[in-house]
């Protein structure tokens, strides 16, 4: 068998693990609390005149299912901290799947020295979010595949085609297939203040797709009223990160690479609207500078979509 489709299999074969191991007792589709759909796009960015960006962290799309309680391999350690602290936490437990594209700024059928590398990242994931004492505690992780089982470069010049756009040349020397694994932990300290709610939150993340550390805030105003509720939201974040895969290049072969830099921040504002089950929000984001090479900061919009149950 081919290694790209080897790949292909060995992803949905742990996908459907995934789901078979993961979900709680009982109907899978009686314990759905809510479905998440994603949409993350440099196209729906903010800008001025001129041609939309398409570069660096250029498209991702994600579709994930939040489950009433945990799965049963967790159940009986959490209940037995329960039993022991006093107090019943608030849980939730989480399935996706979804990609992210990453492409340099600029394309050409060899590499362009500085610039960072072709890149897709097929995943599937898997949360779970305890909340004790006034603090969230969240764990994650995410698995999956780069090179072509990734489907990066049928998706960017499917979408090209379909718009009347150019090809993108420079996946021929995208990063190779590999096989990644993400485990992070993050714990947030939600608090009201004066009609805001204000989210400090740390993280931790392992793996060889992303090995770092970060911190960030959370500022949310919302309509508390009754029917249909207009909330706004602003983000900042900094990362202190020691391996990025889709800028550090393979873990076990020579690839294509970007000197990469130790401190990204970030910052985005939002706008969300809900009503009944529903619920939309669209979100600026701003990524500092993540390689040398990078010539200014990047931006992106992102659309999500809820409903729940």
């Amino acid at each position: 068998m081919p290694r790209a489709a080897g790949g292909r299999v060995r992803l949905r074969l742990l996908a459907l693990w995934l789901v078979s191991e993961g979900l709680p007792d009982g109907a899978a589709a009686q314990q759905v609390s809510a479905f998440h759909l994603r949409f993350d796009n440099d196209i729906l960015a903010v800008r001025g005149t001129g041609p939309p960006p398409d570069h660096d962290y250029t498209h991702g799309v994600e579709l994930a299912a939040r489950f009433r309680t945990l799965p049963r391999p967790l159940r009986r350690w959490i209940g037995a901290e329960v039993a022991e602290g006093g107090g019943a936490p608030r849980t939730w437990a989480g399935l996706s799947i979804g990609q992210r594209i990453y492409t340099p700024r600029l394309d050409g059928p060899e590499p362009v020295p500085g610039e960072r590398p072709y890149a897709g990242w097929l995943y599937a994931g898997a949360e779970v979010l305890v909340t004790r004492g006034g603090t969230e505690h969240r764990l994650a992780v995410e698995v999956g595949t780069t090179g072509p089982a990734a489907l990066g470069e049928p998706v960017q010049n499917g979408f090209h085609r379909l718009v009347g756009s150019t090809r993108q040349e420079g996946w021929d020397h995208q990063l190779p297939w590999e096989p990644g694994v993400l485990l992070r932990y993050a714990a947030a300290w939600p608090r009201e203040l004066g009609g805001m709610l204000l989210r400090p939150s740390a993280e931790a993340g392992v793996g060889t797709v992303w090995t770092g550390l970060a911190g960030g805030l959370s500022v949310r105003l919302g309509a508390e009223e009754e029917g249909p509720k207009w909330h706004a939201e602003g983000r900042v974040r900094q990362e202190w990160v020691a391996r990025n895969l889709f800028l550090d290049g393979s873990t076990f072969r020579e690839s294509v690479r970007a000197e990469r830099r130790d401190r990204v921040s970030e910052a985005a504002v939002g706008l969300g609207y809900g009503f009944a089950r529903w619920g939309a929000e669209y979100s600026f984001v701003v990524r500092g500078r993540e390689y040398e090479g990078q010539a200014r900061p990047h931006g992106y919009g992102s659309l999500a979509l809820t409903w729940r149950r």
